[in-house]
């Protein structure tokens, strides 16, 4: 017995071609467009992330962010005095 018959049955949800120059449908008007969605104010929370905070309260307390992995990040100066060197050396002299 064949699994296949002479006719074809539309596989998903079948939709008819738009005409050539046709505007595509707008399925929701309340959506903003990209660009508007860019331009949104209400994306920020109204709290500041309590490990941004966290971090912040660190790098005021005289911590240094020793995880920049291998790259300088902005206080790579004051890192290399305060973080011993490989193997544990001191870290230089100055301040």
């Amino acid at each position: 017995m064949s699994q296949h018959s002479g006719t074809k049955r539309p596989i998903g949800r079948q939709m008819p071609t738009p005409q050539r120059g046709a505007k595509p449908p707008n399925l929701n008007p309340d959506l903003p467009l990209p660009h508007e969605r860019d331009e949104s104010t209400d994306t920020t929370a109204e709290e500041p992330d309590p490990k941004m905070v966290q971090a912040k309260r660190d790098l005021d307390a005289g911590q240094v962010d020793t995880d920049m992995r291998a790259t300088p990040g902005l206080n790579a100066e004051r890192r290399a005095h305060l973080v011993p060197g490989p193997g544990g050396k001191p870290p230089t002299s100055g301040g």
